[in-house]
């Protein structure tokens, strides 16, 4: 799985049903049809840390999100954009996206997208990903 985009999930649900460590949920973005009340797309959630004892947001994330398909609409994933987590009929959580690297085809680009491409490296961008899991106060 490419690190190419992190976001913070909010999981509901009591604890022990909750999906813990690498799970795929469905995704309902957005621009999904009214037909596709739980989602079309499979969306890969890899937790990068875990808000462990956050009694004011339990069951709060930061993970690296990816579409398991290659045809699904990556550049849904940009910043801010919201997408509901399912599993079957059952509603996980959500998830919002907090950046993406990705270079997007000329002219796609909306003001207020946080796009990090070019020589930036990895650490650098999962530095960000723990930054935001773990916000120095």
């Amino acid at each position: 799985m490419k690190h190419d985009t992190t976001a913070e999930i909010s999981l509901t649900g009591p604890p022990g049903y909750r999906p813990s460590g690498r799970f795929v949920a469905q995704a309902k973005l957005q621009s999904d049809p009214p037909d596709c009340p739980y989602g079309q797309w499979d969306l890969v959630v890899e937790p990068v840390a875990e808000r462990i004892g956050d009694e004011e947001r339990p069951g709060c994330l930061t993970a690296f999100v990816a579409f398991l398909s290659p045809s699904a609409p990556h550049s849904a994933l940009r910043r801010g954009a919201e997408i509901g987590l399912f599993r079957g009929t059952t509603s996980l959580g959500r998830a919002v996206v907090l950046a993406a690297r990705y270079a997007p085809a000329e002219g796609t680009v909306s003001s207020g997208e946080v796009i990090m491409h070019g020589r930036d490296s990895d650490r650098d961008f999962v530095a960000g990903a723990e930054e935001a899991a773990f916000p120095r106060e």
